[in-house]
């Protein structure tokens, strides 16, 4: 019960302004859950979001990224997860980005 009362209750931490649809900074990822009940992180994609938290942002030209974290919640010899997917959105566009974009598209008419 303790598992299924924390499982229920875990969630991301969002820095102001982002939402699962829109990461651009570090996560707040606990790993206390309720009623003495542990949390340990997974990530699909830990270069884009580590299981700390930490927030990398795919360069423009990669794109947004799409990261499945998974939070295991522990109690004693009971086991539950739940997972969360979330997109971290890409740099903006650097000049060198620009330019080589630019170029790509160029004809003489």
């Amino acid at each position: 019960e303790a598992v299924a009362a924390a499982k229920a209750a875990v969630e991301v931490g969002y820095a102001s302004g982002d939402s699962a649809y829109d990461v651009k900074q570090n996560l707040t990822l606990s790993t206390a859950g309720l009623d003495g009940t542990s949390i340990t992180w997974g990530s699909d994609k830990s270069s884009i979001i580590a299981v700390n938290g930490t927030v990398t942002r795919p360069s423009y030209t990669a794109g947004d990224a799409l990261v499945t974290l998974t939070a295991t919640i522990k109690k004693g010899s009971v086991e539950e997860t739940k997972t969360f997917t979330l997109t971290v959105t890409k740099l903006a566009q650097t000049d060198a980005e620009a330019v080589a974009a630019a170029k790509a598209v160029v004809e003489v008419g």
